[in-house]
């Protein structure tokens, strides 16, 4: 089981306990470079990342939404297609 509370605390560089876009940009481009893919890495992904996760909608991630994430990513059936 992956470790997501020490993965959001290497992300959250300030340690607010968000977070922000830049911090999300960095995550990505880390990504990005371990993949190969910088398109990974572009404005348009991190902000619909952002907004795909951001569950009330202040613009950043707090360590609750990403867990609610993970969660859901965890125990989402296998989808056949259907939205």
């Amino acid at each position: 089981k992956p470790d997501g509370g020490r993965m959001f605390a290497m992300i959250d560089a300030n340690g607010d306990g968000k977070l922000d876009k830049a911090e999300v940009t960095r995550m990505a481009e880390m990504r990005a470079q371990r993949q190969g893919d910088p398109t990974m890495a572009s404005p348009e992904k991190v902000d619909a990342f952002i907004k795909h996760i951001d569950a009330n909608g202040d613009g950043v991630i707090d360590k609750g939404e990403m867990e609610a994430r993970q969660k859901a990513r965890a125990s989402a059936p296998p989808t056949d297609g259907q939205p």
